[in-house]
């Protein structure tokens, strides 16, 4: 049975149905989820950090290393859409946010989006209260109502992003709070990062014994593995490029104030750096997704001499 990798992500601006188990991670929340757990000290919290290259000897067992970094593509996608309405009462909120959502699904559809590929999910409704202000008191009176509801689309081409963000536009949804990478074999993604691991060990394991003379057993145990999956929040960073002069006042008087200008923060993406890997899968991917990070380390046991 194929697992599925589903994966979260929060957007700034912004699946047919596989069975199987399921994995989940959040884009830009930044969780912290860093592969080297041992230290995080001067680390950001997104940052993925690599183990350093080591060899492990010891006077009776002999420590080798694999690891793997695979750039991957997904093999479909999930955005959600966010949208609320409110009205006097909860019966005609419920009817204007239905009347948008069905224009915005008929809309997507046109673009080869099927109506199984939709899902409406209902989040939340409720009394709105203001305040009738009358000379020195005010008193809290009902308003109206609010119903929160989501738009969950289900697509294989990352390419129709753009698209849906523009019909929902035109709807009146202005919300895209979620975008979901989905893929679906990973075990054969496992699969194949264990065995291009265990082949860097052997020619690893060559090179050590041509270059110490060590004698080893030729049976060995697995003394750890690590498998996971980077995702594009974790890789996400920002700077503010300014240059700001510094202010002083002198003299007494009336008070001063200082408006600063907002500064802009630019985000983009920062690779994980193979350098630190053994090997790189598909290098050459400049699209951002996802990342597979395989490490295995091997111990054999040292003849005495």
């Amino acid at each position: 049975m194929k697992r599925i990798l589903q994966i979260w992500v929060f957007i700034v601006l912004l699946s047919p149905t596989v069975k199987g188990q399921m994995m989940t991670a959040d884009i830009l929340d930044n969780p912290t989820r860093d592969w080297n757990t041992k230290s995080k000290s001067n680390v950001e919290s997104n940052s993925f950090v690599p183990y350093k290259r080591l060899v492990s000897v010891s006077d009776s067992t002999f420590l080798i290393t694999g690891r793997i970094l695979m750039n991957l593509e997904a093999d479909a996608y999930k955005i959600t859409f966010s949208l609320s309405q409110q009205a006097e009462s909860l019966l005609k909120s419920n009817e204007l946010i239905n009347n948008r959502i069905n224009s915005f699904t008929n809309d997507i559809k046109r673009l080869g989006i099927n109506e199984g590929d939709i899902y409406i999910d209902v989040v939340a409704q409720y009394p709105i209260y203001g305040y009738d202000l009358e000379k020195k008191s005010a008193t809290q009176q009902k308003e109206g109502y609010e119903i929160n509801k989501n738009v969950i689309i289900r697509f294989d081409s990352l390419a129709l992003v753009e698209q849906l963000i523009s019909l929902a536009a035109q709807n009146d949804i202005h919300d895209a709070v979620k975008l979901d990478y989905i893929l679906y074999d990973i075990e054969g993604v496992y699969e194949k990062l264990f065995y291009e691991a265990i082949a860097i060990i052997e020619k690893k394991k060559k090179l050590y014994l041509l270059a110490t003379n060590l004698k080893i057993s030729d049976q060995a145990m697995i003394f750890s593995e690590q498998f996971q999956f980077v995702f594009p929040s974790q890789r996400y960073k920002g700077y503010q490029a300014f240059e700001s002069s510094g202010l002083e006042y002198y003299g007494s008087g009336s008070k001063r104030f200082v408006e600063e200008e907002r500064k802009k923060t630019t985000r983009y993406y920062d690779e994980i750096n193979f350098s630190e890997f053994d090997k790189c899968i598909n290098p050459e991917k400049i699209e951002i997704g996802l990342q597979a990070v395989f490490e295995i380390q091997v111990k054999y046991e040292r003849h005495k001499d």
